[in-house]
């Protein structure tokens, strides 16, 4: 069992012999469901996203603290300590923008997804997991279809002579 939380939302996954158990928790609601193993691509796409209006108000914050530093660096009629006001209120925007980013590992294929958070508990954990999940749904696979560890090539990971694909292999990401 792997959770991971993020302010009101948590999330739970099992790795079941042929599938991925999810239970999602949001305020109020919460859910269930199953990814198949099949359904699940070899490499996973990272995604990062964040709050555009809370970048447009930490930016118009920097200008106005630009400005009004200016402004006073000339000698102008500026309150004196207006500079590092606008400062701070810039410093506390960008930390608001920095607390909006969300970064997501998305295994998505078809009309399933797996989604996790890429830093929660810890990049190293979600690493682990992910690598244990690829592990599992290759040996559900092998053991399902008779197919090795990689669509294309040996077990390991150099691509077959005879294939249209040149690329080779990489065994900790295969094709």
């Amino acid at each position: 069992m792997f959770t991971q939380r993020r302010l009101l939302t948590t999330l739970r996954f099992a790795l079941d012999a042929d599938a991925v158990a999810v239970e999602e928790r949001r305020f109020g609601a919460s859910r269930s469901y199953r990814v198949p193993y099949e359904s699940i691509p070899d490499r996973p796409a990272v995604v990062t996203v964040a709050s555009a209006r809370r970048l447009v108000v930490a930016v118009v914050l920097g200008l106005l603290t630009a400005v009004t530093g200016a402004l006073a660096a000339r000698g102008e009629d500026v309150e004196r300590h207006a500079p590092f006001v606008w400062g701070a209120l810039t410093a506390l925007a960008g930390l608001w923008y920095w607390a909006s980013r969300k970064s997501y590992v998305v295994f998505g294929e078809g009309t399933w997804a797996l989604v996790l958070f890429r830093d929660r508990p810890s990049v190293q954990a979600t690493e682990a997991f992910i690598a244990e999940l690829l592990e599992r749904r290759q040996r559900y696979l092998a053991e399902r279809y008779g197919r090795g560890p990689e669509r294309t090539g040996d077990a390991t990971g150099a691509a077959d002579p005879g294939s249209h694909d040149r690329r080779g292999g990489d065994p900790q990401y295969p094709h």
